[in-house]
């Protein structure tokens, strides 16, 4: 199959999405399939083996739409894949009227939309989707809340959508590896964000550490706070507790070197402000790499994942449950073992690439069959 696939972010560029991207194009080209993928000027990165990069000089804006289309037609592909959103689009709205616009101008080829953190869309974000809904053959979620909430919001939708997870961003490496002796006991994966749950970790730090039990953490991952606001808040909150020896900062690193960090560790410590959710990508590379995570309870029950059973549920926005947490784990190493084996186990079932590529290929091979 000739499959386009589109997302204005893609390594080396510092987006889930486009990590995503990356590795689904490398795959389907390992599968047999022939893969281009456009993306913006700015991207530098080579691409994945046989996978054909196409940076465009776009800025994704509503005026740049029918060039965009354009560009599309001339591949020629019986498959175009629109990853959305990703951070480089900004606000254009170029891909929401891609998909009315091929159909415009006669693009034969299937349309497939992947619908990256849908349920977490504002009202004016899901207005802009319905020009992508509409003329959409199928509709990706990566997760059943994101489904949910797309099915009741645009109940017409109900039949062109279908869940394909995220897969692991970082490659793990052997399960030998993953549950290998650990360096040290507490790390955490993930971009700082707001909802990420860090001012609770870090009270959790405290707590621990003012009842004698401080604990060292290894954050893969870069704090810059010349360039965002948010951390400068993380390192003054660091700095106001007396933790800047307790959590260390890796920086940003490759895939290969953060799975390397991750596999230091025996316990994730992932506690998002909204609950665990698996349009985190963080969640599933943290659960592919044989850690044993403590995250936050979900808003519903996740499939495939049951609570302390492969990881440990604490509540939200509660550092005194999440320190507990910290310390009923330290404290009890055949349960923080056994939630390692699970979390191996339901990765290699449930988010395997192997997996995901194949049910990414059979859905583009239904949908063109029903042409």
């Amino acid at each position: 199959m000739r499959v386009c696939l589109i997302s204005a972010s893609y390594p080396p560029v510092r987006c889930g999405v486009g990590d995503q991207v990356y590795l689904q194009a490398e795959r389907l080209s390992a599968a047999g399939e022939s893969v281009q993928v456009l993306t913006s000027a700015s991207v530098a990165a080579p691409p994945a083996a046989q996978v054909e990069l196409l940076p465009l000089q776009l800025d994704w804006n509503a005026a740049r739409t029918l060039e965009l289309a354009a560009h599309v037609r001339r591949l020629a592909p019986e498959v175009v894949h629109l990853h959305y959103p990703a951070l480089g689009y900004g606000l254009g709205l170029a891909p929401n009227l891609l998909f009315p616009a091929l159909e415009l101008t006669g693009f034969r080829g299937r349309r497939v939309a992947t619908l990256h953190e849908y349920r977490q869309f504002t009202w004016k974000g899901k207005a802009r989707l319905w020009p992508t809904l509409r003329f959409a053959h199928r509709l990706i979620c990566t997760n059943r809340l994101d489904q949910k909430a797309l099915e009741n919001d645009f109940p017409s939708c109900r039949e062109k959508i279908q869940i394909i997870p995220l897969g692991n961003p970082l490659e793990a490496e052997t399960p030998e590896a993953a549950t290998g002796p650990a360096a040290t006991d507490l790390v955490h994966f993930g971009t700082i964000m707001p909802n990420k749950g860090w001012e609770d970790l870090l009270l959790a730090l405290a707590r621990l550490k003012g009842q004698g039990r401080p604990q060292r953490l290894l954050a893969v991952t870069a704090l810059e706070p010349e360039a965002y606001a948010y951390h400068r808040i993380v390192k003054q909150r660091i700095q106001a507790l007396g933790l800047e020896a307790e959590v260390v900062f890796t920086g940003y690193l490759p895939a290969a070197e953060a799975g390397a960090a991750l596999r230091s560790g025996r316990i994730a410590v992932q506690p998002y402000s909204e609950g665990a959710r698996l349009n985190r990508s963080s969640l599933v590379a943290v659960l592919a790499h044989g850690l044993a995570v403590i995250s936050t309870d979900p808003p519903l029950a996740l499939e495939e994942l049951t609570a302390n059973r492969h990881f440990w549920a604490v509540r939200p926005r509660d550092p005194v449950d999440l320190a507990q947490g910290i310390l009923h784990l330290l404290d009890h190493p055949e349960l923080t073992a056994s939630l390692r084996r699970e979390a191996l186990e339901v990765s290699r079932a449930y988010f395997s690439w192997e997996r995901i590529i194949s049910l990414t290929r059979g859905m583009y091979r239904q949908i063109l069959a029903s042409c």
